[in-house]
């Protein structure tokens, strides 16, 4: 069973967004201080098990191998966690997405997985900021599907 340690977790994406955006020339600012762009993020894991069972039941076997298949009986289990982490930098004047990074990823090694994902924040840091026709395409793509009034 993975654990997720949350302190651990916080650190090393403070550590990740931080370099990513100081190699764009930002820097971080203290409470109260006007921010060019405010960053939340979110993580979660989930866990899949999956569950086959074959067995003789009936009269009618499984018809595995030979006529000893007859008393064939099988369960197999595998199980796999998955983790997700979004980050979201956010215009703080106009309140608008200003960039967005997803993370998906099958958990097996806690440091492991963690040195993919920070060599993918790196990745990712290098198409930041935008560049003002992707900007423009979004907008429009925005506009033609706008979002839905939430429902009563």
């Amino acid at each position: 069973m993975l654990q997720v340690n949350p302190d651990l977790i916080n650190n090393r994406i403070h550590r990740a967004i931080s370099r990513g955006l100081t190699k764009n020339g930002l820097r971080e600012v203290q409470p109260g201080e006007n921010p060019d762009l405010v960053v939340r993020y979110w993580v979660n894991t989930s866990q899949e098990v999956n569950i086959s069972v074959l067995g003789s039941w009936g009269p009618y076997g499984p018809y595995i191998g030979s006529y000893w298949g007859l008393i064939y009986n099988d369960v197999s289990a595998t199980s796999a966690r998955e983790g997700c982490l979004i980050v979201d930098l956010i215009d703080p004047k106009s309140k608008n997405l200003a960039w967005r990074l997803y993370l998906i990823r099958k958990l097996t090694n806690a440091d492991k997985d963690w040195n993919k994902a920070d060599d993918e924040f790196t990745k990712a840091f290098e198409s930041f900021p935008p560049p003002t026709n992707a900007k423009e395409e979004k907008k429009k793509e925005r506009a033609a599907h706008p979002p839905k009034p939430d429902q009563p």
